[in-house]
């Protein structure tokens, strides 16, 4: 899984709101790619490689509160609260949050308060996380803040 993050200025308020794009075919620095990174990875002499396979998300069990509901078309919709934790199985990208639903017939998890993003190319940090699975797309909004290894920040 990758990221693309392109945050703006949201409303009146300074509240910020980022969108974060999981990308086929692209690691993170590749998908950065602007003047930020391209900067940073040069400082720190960064190389980019694609990865070798797509995010196929695992929960990890634990003090986890869940409720599953069996929908007509026999998928579920799950909604978990007390924390959760999930990982891409064979790589170094976890998803942590509060709370999650999952929507089976859509495929989306919904991560909820005190959401965080984390692989070896960026630290993402939000009050809510959108994961379209078929897609590989994430989009986190709420007080996104990001940071790459070479201390780079986002906001």
């Amino acid at each position: 899984m990758s990221v693309l993050v392109a945050g703006h200025v949201a409303g009146p308020a300074p509240t910020r709101r980022a969108r974060v794009r999981v990308m086929r075919g692209m690691t993170l620095a590749a998908a950065l790619g602007g003047a930020c990174l391209s900067s940073a990875a040069r400082v720190a002499g960064a190389q980019v490689q694609a990865p070798v396979q797509r995010c196929v998300l695992e929960f990890e069990g634990g003090a986890t509160r869940s409720n599953a509901v069996r929908l007509p078309s026999n998928n579920y919709n799950f909604f978990q609260g007390g924390g959760v934790t999930y990982r891409c199985k064979g790589q170094d990208v976890t998803l942590i949050a509060d709370s999650a639903e999952y929507y089976g017939d859509a495929n989306v998890l919904v991560l909820i308060t005190n959401v965080h993003y984390r692989e070896p190319r960026v630290r993402v940090d939000s009050r809510r996380m959108t994961y379209w699975r078929m897609e590989e797309r994430l989009l986190a909004e709420g007080d996104v803040y990001a940071q790459l290894p070479s201390g780079t920040t986002m906001r």
